[in-house]
């Protein structure tokens, strides 16, 4: 391993990432599990809105290891145990609590250069840590180092996101969770599809109902199991 148990508790902060693919869709609890075990703080999986190959059988191996993952987060705050917190499921739970205060937009969800930066090879510096190996200049494009920030590109890059990227498609209408739908999808990701924040990749659209869904087997056994301090736990670690 190129770290350790001690250099992770070291840098609390840091986030285990991993990128959800059709093909290790059925191994993401095992990389749940190597994160639990360097007693990461939060793990975040991202799934990959341009994989053409995923198909229903796999989204549904997919969903059976959520639930995994969110048996065993759940199981560990019970018992007292180091947690280490599906960033996804959570969010999808507490998005789902605060359906009627949930904002219609924010662009608190995304940095856009105000909270983090990418950086490319070449100097270039994005609005998303995505974008930093891109090479043409688009509308996440906010200056190099040479120069520093251009502003005046930041503020029409907000501006654009705050005008579209509420737009649903006729499929979003009537989809269950679409009240809660940009908690979980990038907005650097729903861009790279269209150029605009408006045109969500199918393969997001099924990965937010499976966290919704998955958010909702934990909500319910909460309140069956009166498990309300594993609610108050979650809501007062995010």
């Amino acid at each position: 391993m190129i770290f350790t148990q001690k250099e992770v508790a070291k840098y609390k902060d840091i986030i285990f990432r991993s990128t959800v693919t059709a093909r290790n869709a059925d191994k993401i609890f095992e990389t749940y599990l190597l994160a639990r075990k360097y007693q990461f703080d939060q793990i975040f999986f991202a799934i990959d809105a341009f994989d053409i190959s995923w198909n229903q059988e796999r989204f549904d191996r997919l969903k059976e290891q959520f639930y995994k993952i969110g048996a065993s987060e759940y199981d560990d705050i019970k018992n007292k145990r180091h947690v280490t917190h599906s960033i996804n499921i959570e969010r999808s739970i507490i998005g789902i609590c605060q359906k009627e205060n949930f904002p219609d937009c924010s662009v608190l969800r995304c940095g856009f250069g105000t909270t983090g930066i990418g950086i490319s090879p070449n100097g270039s510096i994005y609005g998303c840590q995505e974008h930093s190996t891109y090479l043409e200049q688009d509308d996440f494009y906010l200056g190099n180092i040479y120069e520093g920030l251009n502003k005046e590109r930041q503020a029409n890059l907000i501006l654009k996101f705050q005008k579209s990227f509420l737009k649903r498609a006729e499929d979003c209408k009537v989809c269950k969770y679409n009240f809660a739908c940009f908690n979980s999808n990038c907005p650097s990701t729903i861009y790279g599809v269209k150029e605009d924040f408006s045109s969500f990749s199918k393969n997001n659209c099924y990965y937010n109902v499976i966290l919704g869904d998955i958010a909702v087997i934990f909500l319910g056994m909460m309140i069956t199991n009166q498990d309300y301090g594993v609610y108050e736990y979650l809501i007062k670690e995010l």
